[in-house]
């Protein structure tokens, strides 16, 4: 687990889709990453400028996207992070990664600053700092709509605890069956 907004962000990731090039666990920790430098995971932050609402620190004056929510409705956690998965993802589409992400940071028309690419930096390093744990969260879990419920995408696949509670055991009566190579050699 990342945050305990995983399970809303990857619902919304799978609605609106990853950028072009970009897989859903990629997306998913990319997301996660922003919001995590955005708002440190708090659905109640608000930029020191007042620019910012919620989760992933959405800009009540983006046009495309707000029209029609008040500042209340952006504190919204389902709301906030449909928004700014959709924002991310399209900035991402037109303008590539780190201008993508510059542009979600200072507007489109500011995404090349420094400012902003010191953001796409930041939020790349801690996107690489969770990395591993998408990795492995995605590796071993999938959400099946169908059934509403988590599901094994890798049968095969299984953690080190998981291996540690299956050791084999034998009973007494058991003869295992390496032991009779032992005999022939």
């Amino acid at each position: 687990m990342i945050s305990i907004y995983d399970d809303l962000l990857y619902g919304t990731i799978q609605s609106y889709g990853a950028p072009r090039g970009m897989s859903i666990p990629d997306f998913f920790g990319l997301a996660n990453a922003v919001m995590g430098v955005e708002s440190n995971y708090n659905p109640n932050a608000v930029s020191y400028t007042g620019a910012g609402i919620g989760l992933m620190q959405i800009n009540p004056f983006i046009p495309g996207y707000v029209e029609g929510y008040t500042r209340e409705d952006l504190f919204k956690p389902e709301l906030n992070v449909a928004l700014g998965v959709r924002i991310l993802r399209d900035y991402i589409n037109q303008y590539g990664l780190n201008q993508g992400l510059g542009s979600y940071f200072a507007g489109p028309t500011n995404r090349a600053t420094a400012a902003a690419m010191r953001y796409a930096q930041k939020v790349l390093n801690f996107f690489r700092n969770i990395r591993s744990r998408v990795m492995t969260l995605f590796k071993r879990t999938d959400f099946d709509p169908s059934s509403g419920e988590w599901i094994t995408a890798d049968p095969f696949y299984s953690s080190e605890l998981e291996l540690e509670s299956a050791v084999y055991q034998e009973s007494e009566q058991d003869f295992p069956w390496w032991m009779a190579l032992l005999f022939f050699i």
